[in-house]
């Protein structure tokens, strides 16, 4: 989705804190039941097992982890997403807008989410 080199990684855990090493910077944020849950998928291979968040899930978990980012309008959502994020908007045409608009009753930050679903309308 992002167009370039990605510097920082993110992961939902308990607690939350930052690690910045010469692998980079990852950092580990907390999130309430149950929205933690959706948009997780299971992936085994032979040597590993992870959860992963779906592009959908991953784009409004980076939303809701945010603390100094709260979009009030879906302009601000767009140039939030495009300009600052860079996020391809033929990327964001892609993504699920339904099974987003299905976390929205528990999810935090529900305004922003509920911007963030009109804004991928738009693009």
């Amino acid at each position: 989705m992002i167009p370039e080199r990605v510097v920082k990684i993110s992961s939902v855990c308990k607690p939350s804190k930052t690690i910045a090493n010469d692998l980079g910077t990852f950092i580990y944020n907390h999130i309430p039941m149950p929205y933690y849950s959706y948009g997780i998928s299971e992936y085994n291979n032979a040597s590993i097992s992870c959860l992963m968040a779906s592009p959908e899930k991953a784009l409004c978990d980076k939303l809701v982890c945010t603390n100094a980012i709260n979009p009030r309008s879906v302009k601000e959502t767009i140039e939030l997403l495009v300009n600052n994020w860079r996020i391809d908007e033929d990327a964001l045409k892609q993504l699920d807008i339904k099974q987003i608009s299905t976390w929205l009753k528990k999810a935090p930050k529900k305004t922003a989410l509920q911007f963030l679903v009109k804004a991928i309308k738009q693009c």
